[in-house]
């Protein structure tokens, strides 16, 4: 074992009392959020465009959707309805198409509402995403101007996304993500042989530099290869998305970022693209994830807080459309912020991690809530915090509890070296983490908690977890903690119960990308 300093075992009953209070809590926030007012307005597309959709998705719906947004705008807001042309109790019914090149731009009061067996299609076409100077958005925790996410909304509030209750399967949106993943490898693949740097890693220059938000435009289609968000919403208040299922996303697939007042449930991802993750609320705050089955490529969920500099010093904002708009990311002229007030339950993962906090957290993430989930087939990682000596940040205040799951890589791992640097001074803060009432059948590595010297990862709780058996490694790989509490944690068998302080000025956490 890596640890060699441990006190007696711990003296108070630490699980009962925590798990109520903490689930006060997340209660407390859900039952906070506010869901948006529509106004009973309705607009039926197909009546209004007189086109209808197909199974082939013959007719390009994009123009008639933004007259129908326009002009409920004008009436104070409403739903656009999207019809199956079969109505809602046809028992034989196909799969219609509505097919969109081009992104769609919500506005505030609107609710997009999809009967059942149907698919909203957008299709790839990089220079139809491409809007005049660019459309605002974080790519990998930074902000700039290129391609707009596919579904997007600006400093918008009271907007809807939903399914109609009726029988079928869940109405669709399809990224057309397998052709923009093969156009960014080849576009990077033709920056290289120019002898530029891969478009990831001249954005992340862009941010180190603290270059102005005025000028960080990449706008250039054959250049510029950020594949956009499937959804996205920024600076937005109040949005509820219910019922729908996403798939085949460009990159990430629902983005919010510095927004608030959120509500995401009874949706299903299928998300094979590389990138893929489900959810990645950044420097947002109330959110509520509930009833999810996730099948993603990358993290289901993700939460993030910006990258490097832009993450714990802001962007500069002065000489763009942020710099008269009074919000409370916008501090001193600089847009920038933690995420806060996040809860995720009765959930379904599979795929990568179930739960990740990082890696771009630099703005910091606190007072997240993960419980009542189920990883049937297999995760990476159940809870995974990830961070870097590049990135620095503090993640604290982490409860995940009642939660059961099949095959994992590790059950908890709080690993602050992401990408192996050594040297950089912003190290990163990790603790008060509770890990409460979770059994896992099988895991390759136990439980991971490795922090650096001169900064341990402190107030780590474990009680009432079980493993039953691991595969490739020790039970505990525990190095440069204090405070890590283990209480009835039980692993093949095995009954750990003690605290744990180990300071090893020498051990270095391995990298853990």
């Amino acid at each position: 074992m890596l640890y060699a300093c441990t006190s007696s075992p711990p003296s108070k009953e630490p699980g009962p009392d925590i798990t109520k209070t903490a689930l006060d809590r997340a209660e407390a926030i859900a039952a906070s959020i506010a869901l948006p007012k529509i106004p009973s307005t309705r607009i039926d597309l197909v009546e209004f465009s007189g086109k209808a959709p197909d199974e082939e998705g013959s007719h390009d719906f994009r123009e008639d959707i933004e007259k129908a947004i326009a002009a409920l705008v004008a009436q104070g807001g409403g739903t656009l309805f999207f019809p199956h042309t079969r109505g809602k109790n046809a028992w034989v019914k196909q799969v219609e198409t509505y097919r969109v090149k081009g992104p769609i731009h919500l506005k505030s009061n609107i609710r997009l509402a999809f009967d059942p067996n149907l698919r909203l299609y957008f299709e790839f076409d990089p220079a139809s995403y491409m809007l005049p100077g660019g459309t605002l958005r974080r790519y990998e925790g930074t902000t700039m101007f290129s391609f707009s996410p596919l579904i997007y909304a600006f400093d918008e509030k009271n907007i809807a996304i939903v399914q109609e209750k009726g029988a079928g399967v869940p109405a669709k949106i399809d990224g057309d993500g397998m052709r923009w993943q093969r156009w960014a490898v080849e576009q990077d693949g033709k920056r290289r042989s120019r002898g530029l740097k891969p478009s990831y890693e001249a954005i992340r220059d862009v941010n180190h530099r603290d270059t102005p938000l005025k000028d960080r435009i990449f706008t250039d289609v054959n250049t510029d290869v950020f594949r956009p968000q499937l959804i996205s919403f920024f600076m937005c208040e109040n949005i509820l998305m219910d019922g729908v299922q996403m798939e085949n996303s460009p990159f990430w697939m629902v983005h919010p970022v510095f927004s608030k007042n959120m509500v995401f449930r009874n949706l299903i991802f299928d998300g094979p693209v590389v990138n893929n993750d489900g959810f990645d609320p950044e420097s947002s705050s109330h959110v509520l994830i509930e009833n999810i089955i996730f099948n993603n490529h990358d993290d289901n969920v993700a939460i993030k807080a910006g990258r490097d500099k832009e993450g714990r010093d802001g962007v500069q904002v002065a000489g763009t459309l942020l710099q008269d708009i009074d919000n409370e990311y916008i501090k001193d002229g600089r847009l920038g912020g933690p995420t806060t007030h996040v809860v995720v339950r009765n959930c379904t993962f599979r795929g990568h991690h179930a739960v990740a906090i990082g890696s771009e957290m630099s703005g910091g993430a606190h007072t997240v809530f993960i419980y009542d989930n189920v990883g049937p087939q297999q995760v990476k990682n159940a809870l995974y915090l990830k961070s870097s000596r590049k990135r620095g940040g503090t993640i604290q205040d982490i409860y995940m509890f009642n939660n059961r799951l099949n095959y994992v890589e590790s059950v908890v791992a709080l690993l602050p070296n992401y990408d192996g640097d050594q040297e950089s001074p912003f190290i990163p803060t990790f603790k008060n983490v509770w890990v409460i009432n979770t059994q896992v059948k099988t895991s390759n590595h136990g439980i991971r908690i490795k922090g650096w010297p001169g900064k341990p990862i402190a107030g780590v709780t474990l009680t009432h977890v079980s493993i039953d058996s691991v595969r490739k490694e020790e039970h505990l790989s525990i190095q440069n903690v204090k405070d890590l509490t283990l209480d009835r944690v039980v692993i093949e068998g095995k009954a750990y119960d003690q605290v744990i302080n180990q300071v090893d000025s020498t051990a270095l956490p391995e990298k853990s990308m």
